[in-house]
């Protein structure tokens, strides 16, 4: 009788540990549908084993790729079914039936650990792709010094560029790290259908539809690109201040990389200097000007210098691409007393997000003795920027003072050098 009711007791305590396991892991189901119908992966990540697997991709590689799907994917659950559980190898496998507002009926597996853990899931099936910097060669001139001219789409540096043998107008943008192509006239090669994700963030949140494919040849003053796999994005919104201008594509720095960059916005003209060729360079064109030198740190490819509004310094990051200084949103209710017209704008980066952002008249701002003034600046979130670096960067500068006069970036010398 005693072995009778040991035996009854033990299967009772094995039932219920197995019940706890089940009903922790059925509400880890129902957070990651909320997950992926509210884009925000937050309550989602604490559940995830270290070793969590999506896509051949373990460990820390899996869960960006995980929180990347989740806040990109673009759909909604609209219902999701339980349809068996099955506890295999110290695992619990749950499989269940998710109805998708566009997508319909996917059949899904999410296996758990003994800790009630996320270890593996499988959405959908994922295309992964991967493009290294050293993936990326850049064929260059014998020339030391490479001129180009541009032209102004709003405040952006638009260029022309031979692609694919074609004539196509580029915007020029040093704070993109590679060449990007717009996927609105780009033909895929890749005809899976498979879903991809991307892991670029933009003034409004994850950059979705970030793609890789390859063109057959880039010339950009004699810099080019043969046989390359590079990015792929919808760059639509680029186009609406001039919506007669087909614009294909992004010059990032990954192309001039080595060089020292002069942009001359009063004579359109972009200069790329090989370091060796500077002191001549200087001597011809910059024997009577007057050079203002500021140091610079280098946060990735971006050059950071130290600039004082009011009487604290802040650490700017270099950007052709920034139509307006644009600063941290935490930075708001402390500049308030340096701006003037505050007004609510509406901000739209390469995530296609329009968001209504804070912005002003900066009254001064100072790079050593050089000022400069009323300048219309915009408060946004900038974390992304800051992510994994270990130079933090308060904001970023762009046409609002790089077009006051000739501006030098020298990347080798790590120095801005502001030509009068």
């Amino acid at each position: 009788m005693k072995t009778t009711t040991l035996v009854l007791f033990l299967s009772f305590i094995v039932q219920v540990v197995f019940s706890q396991d089940l009903d922790h892991c059925r509400m880890v189901v129902q957070l990651t549908t909320e997950a992926i119908n509210s884009q925000s992966t937050a309550a989602f990540e604490t559940h995830l084993a270290v070793d969590f697997e999506i896509a051949g991709h373990k460990g820390p590689v899996g869960k960006q790729i995980v929180n990347q799907l989740l806040s990109q994917l673009g759909d909604e659950v609209e219902s999701f079914e339980e349809v068996s559980y099955e506890f295999l190898d110290k695992t619990l496998i749950l499989t269940y039936l998710l109805k998708y507002a566009e997508r319909g009926s996917k059949e899904t597996s999410f296996v758990f650990n003994k800790q009630n853990q996320l270890i593996g899931l499988e959405l959908f099936s994922i295309q992964v792709k991967t493009l290294k910097k050293e993936d990326t060669k850049v064929e260059k001139p014998k020339d030391e010094i490479i001129c180009i001219p541009f032209f102004m789409i709003g405040e952006l540096i638009a260029v022309s560029v031979e692609l694919d043998q074609k004539e196509r107008i580029f915007l020029f943008d040093s704070g993109s790290p590679r060449v990007i192509l717009n996927k609105k006239y780009v033909v895929k090669k890749d005809t899976l259908t498979k879903t991809t994700i991307s892991s670029s963030k933009g003034v409004g949140g994850a950059v979705s539809g970030l793609d890789i494919e390859t063109l057959e040849q880039l010339n950009f003053g004699g810099l080019k690109m043969k046989n390359q796999r590079v990015l792929t994005l919808d760059l639509s919104q680029l186009e609406q201040k001039e919506p007669e201008i087909e614009i294909h594509g992004i010059i990032g720095y990954e192309f001039f990389e080595g060089y020292d960059l002069l942009i001359d916005y009063k004579n359109k003209k972009l200069t790329l200097i090989l370091p060796k060729a500077y002191e001549q360079f200087k001597k011809k064109h910059f024997s009577n000007a007057k050079l203002t030198r500021i140091p610079f740190q280098l946060s990735g490819h971006i050059p950071v210098i130290q600039a004082q509004i009011g009487k604290k310094e802040y650490a700017l990051g270099i950007d052709t691409g920034a139509e307006t200084n644009l600063m941290a949103d935490g930075f708001f209710k402390s500049f308030s007393k340096h701006l003037k017209k505050i007004d609510i704008d509406t901000l739209t980066g390469l995530d296609n997000n329009r968001i209504h952002v804070k912005s002003g008249i900066l009254k001064m701002l100072k790079f050593k003795e050089k000022g400069f003034k009323n300048l219309k600046t915009v408060f946004s979130d900038l974390t992304h920027l800051n992510k994994d670096k270990e130079i933090k960067i308060d904001g970023l500068i762009g046409f609002e003072i790089l077009s006051k006069q000739m501006t030098l970036i020298r990347y080798g010398q790590k120095e801005l050098v502001l030509i009068e």
